[in-house]
């Protein structure tokens, strides 16, 4: 399936009726800034069925974040996804929100370290219950090409 057919049917966190769909690549603004500029998040069929009513919030606000943190920062964000990975073994499956960026390793790791201290300091003001299930359900990573 091309690409921008994938974008048009995808759902994306937080997207819910009465709010605007997001805009399809061919109409995102083709000079990069990162406040206008953010592709809209990918969400994969299997991550999509592990967002039930427990998670989605803290998806959610984890989502929240990510953004603030990349329109803050002026390393051009490719790609983001969010996937499930699960461990057929141990019978066990979290969240992962992938953040692909055109960068050299060491600032695509500063903007995990940002990201990751914003989602510490929201951790304490969360429940511990769901504090639980954002450590064990859900996961980060910040891919980088040089």
């Amino acid at each position: 399936m091309p690409r921008k057919a994938r974008e048009a049917r995808a759902e994306y966190v937080g997207l819910q009726e009465g709010r605007p769909r997001p805009a399809l690549a061919a109409e995102r603004p083709s000079r990069w800034d990162p406040a206008t500029s953010l592709p809209q998040w990918r969400i994969t069929r299997e991550a999509r069925a592990l967002l039930t009513s427990p998670l989605r919030p803290i998806a959610e606000g984890i989502s929240a974040i990510i953004l603030a943190k990349l329109r803050q920062n002026p390393i051009r964000t490719r790609e983001l996804v969010l996937c499930a990975f699960s461990d057929p073994e141990e019978d066990w499956k979290e969240v992962v929100f992938q953040i692909h960026v055109a960068a050299p390793a060491e600032e695509a790791l500063a903007l995990w370290d940002a990201i990751g201290g914003e989602i510490d300091k929201w951790k304490e003001t969360l429940p511990r219950s769901q504090v639980n299930l954002l450590c064990e359900r859900v996961g980060m990573h910040v891919l980088w090409e040089d």
